[in-house]
């Protein structure tokens, strides 16, 4: 059983071992390891608030993943929620890109003595600076995505229903994240 309390932390156990587990309300639905037993446990999603429900507070068992103790089967950490946490990603770099090329782009206009050419120059590297970032970042945030699915697909209980409905979710995020650079880049895997 997991539940929500007032001071906004998850208590659960480990589905494998039987300990207990405190942790902030962000990690709902995501896939982390216990830290006694090292299996991953999954956080149920959708907790409702300590005392809001007329039915009383859910019952929800976190699943627990037994897992290798190796680098390669460490815990994607898995959202399960509607986000696709690489579009968010890419955003939250983009908006970095944008902000630190125009910077760049008003110096170079407030710069006195610099020839149009040389504007037109560095603004010519820039860009290519900032294409090359982007991809550089897409490649990354694909690399992520295909590793994630490994793992899952990997998984010892890759036959179970909520693992298969992680692979399912992931696999779908990376169709969505190709689309999105599709239709807004217009780059195609």
């Amino acid at each position: 059983m997991a539940e929500k309390k007032d001071d906004g932390k998850v208590r659960m156990r480990c589905g494998a071992c039987g300990k207990r587990l405190k942790m902030p309300r962000s990690v709902e639905g995501r896939i982390f390891r216990c830290p006694s037993c090292k299996s991953a446990v999954i956080s149920p999603l959708d907790l409702p608030d300590e005392g809001t429900s007329e039915e009383g507070p859910r019952e929800k068992t976190p699943v627990a993943l037994p897992q290798k103790r190796s680098e390669e089967n460490l815990s994607p950490n898995l959202p399960l929620k509607e986000r696709n946490e690489a579009i968010d990603k890419l955003t939250i770099f983009l908006t970095r890109e944008n902000n630190r090329v125009g910077t760049t782009v008003i110096g170079l206009f407030r710069a006195e003595g610099m020839a149009d050419e040389e504007k037109i120059e560095k603004l010519t590297e820039l860009r290519r600076e900032r294409s090359m970032g982007l991809r550089r970042k897409v490649d990354e945030l694909l690399r992520e995505l295909d590793q994630r699915i490994e793992v899952i697909r990997r998984h010892p209980a890759k036959d179970q229903p909520r693992t298969k409905g992680e692979l399912k979710q992931k696999e779908e995020d990376k169709r969505d994240f190709e689309i999105f650079l599709k239709v807004m880049f217009g780059i195609e895997e």
